[in-house]
């Protein structure tokens, strides 16, 4: 249903030709008044064709909450249903809040998930390639350029013993190692054979398909939402 106002009066949905199309993800309307507008005769109760009556069910009212032009007719499910300055429970957190703030509220909740799961299950790398036929431990074979392991000095050949106090023998208990003991930006001590000589480097991992800012962000956030953290109470709409 379309209302539209000319020169202040509003005119009902017949003169309307509404023709909606799809635009790289995005709705257009190309909406064409007939010709005969300024001939339509007033609405009489209800003819939809001119200005309403004030007890017209198709005349506009102004929501005295939100400010929305609404028809006579839809009052009461606006109110209750449409209106943005309505009151609404957040079912998750069962914070009250407007309903036009809903959305961007529950934005929120689905960043806070993702952050959890992020946190809880990490992905962390050292962007080393390992070996995968050497026993006596994990054997690099290459160290990608500007990832951990090149920054804190590995380099290819060296021979990894123990990471993170797990002694290491082969690829899969370095890999194992790894995804237990290690977490995204959180310094690890590791220990390599390099010419016979023993030797460590400390290097903090990152999470494998996230920029470290990213990931961070992301911490910052699964820690404030914790399961016990409660949302400071919002006074206006609790009064």
């Amino acid at each position: 249903r379309v209302h539209g106002l000319v020169d202040g009066e509003h005119i009902g949905g017949s003169p309307f030709v509404v023709v909606i199309t799809r635009q790289v993800g995005r709705l257009s309307a190309a909406v064409t008044v007939s010709p005969n507008i300024q001939a339509l005769p007033p609405c009489g109760q209800c003819g939809l064709r001119g200005s309403h009556e004030p007890s017209c069910p198709e005349s506009l009212e102004t929501c005295a909450r939100c400010g929305d032009r609404v028809r006579l007719a839809d009052t009461t499910r606006h109110l209750q249903l449409w209106c943005r300055m309505r009151r609404v429970t957040c079912e998750v957190c069962a914070q009250p809040l407007l309903a036009g703030d809903y959305n961007v509220h529950m934005s929120r909740h689905v960043a806070v998930y993702r952050a959890l799961k992020t946190i809880e299950r990490p992905r962390p790398h050292f962007g080393v390639f390992i070996c995968d036929n050497f026993a006596g431990g994990a054997r690099v074979t290459d160290v990608r350029p500007g990832q951990p392991a090149a920054e804190c000095g590995l380099r290819s050949g060296d021979i990894i013993t123990t990471i993170a106090g797990r002694a290491v023998s082969h690829k899969s208990e370095f890999g194992e190692a790894v995804a237990a003991l290690c977490r995204p930006d959180e310094d690890v001590c590791i220990v390599f054979v390099r010419g016979g000589e023993l030797m460590s480097a400390h290097c903090s991992p990152e999470h494998i398909g996230l920029p470290m800012a990213e990931y961070r962000r992301l911490k910052a956030l699964a820690i404030e939402w914790q399961e016990n953290f409660v949302p400071p109470p919002q006074e206006e709409l609790i009064a």
